[in-house]
């Protein structure tokens, strides 16, 4: 089982579990993670033990593991990271008893659609993102069926490509067009965050004014 570029840690958890005819919590179990992990922010609390531990176990190397929490990513842009409380760079999920209170897990209804097997893309979490280059689109952070936000981490929510709640298929979601002023600025805050990977350090206060106003996340 490897992961894919810019996959996220839970994501992957998630398709390993399905692709193994087992619940995610079992897996999770099976590895000596515990159950427990899954009503936590998983892609950015696991401690080193436990990546060790994936890594053990999938055959992946361990920094292709460290690469798929966002205290890894962050920690490469210089960003400051911690594996709990807030951070200014990333979407908060709000968490209770594995279930998500707030809107901090964005997603591409046309990457549901077009990824198989169905995976979360690291950026779609960041503070920075709200665009989806790939397809032009606005991300969204909700069922525009119900309006809970979006789950891909509770039962078959993520391979499935539907909501939690009510089931609604996500990946036939109808999100705003982006214009291409819109696109080229969250071009321009990509390659910022490109050149902080490589260490530069971030200066998103420089030279850049994003605009919002043609068009908001999707909901």
């Amino acid at each position: 089982m490897q992961p894919y570029s810019q996959e996220t840690l839970g994501s992957f958890l998630v398709r390993w579990a399905w692709a193994r005819g087992e619940q995610p919590a079992v897996l999770s179990h099976r590895l000596g993670l515990g159950y427990f992990v899954w009503t936590r922010d998983l892609d950015r609390s696991l401690s080193e033990e436990m990546l060790q531990a994936i890594a053990a176990a999938s055959g992946c190397r361990l920094e292709q593991v460290r690469c798929m929490t966002y205290c890894s990513q962050l920690a490469a842009a210089a960003v400051p990271v911690h594996r709990s409380g807030f951070l200014p760079w990333l979407l908060p999920l709000g968490i209770y008893h594995r279930r998500r209170l707030r809107f901090g897990q964005l997603f591409c209804p046309a990457c549901l659609r077009e990824d198989m097997p169905r995976h979360l893309h690291m950026h779609w979490r960041l503070a920075s993102s709200w665009i989806c280059l790939r397809h032009g689109v606005s991300l969204m952070d909700a069922c525009p069926h119900c309006g809970a936000p979006f789950a891909p981490y509770r039962n078959d929510s993520l391979v499935l490509g539907r909501c939690e709640c009510c089931a609604f298929a996500l990946y036939s979601a109808h999100p705003s067009t982006c214009s291409a002023r819109q696109q080229a600025q969250q071009e321009r805050v990509d390659a910022l965050w490109r050149q902080a990977f490589l260490g530069h350090p971030l200066r998103f206060g420089v030279g850049l004014s994003v605009d919002h106003s043609e068009g908001e996340k999707g909901s």
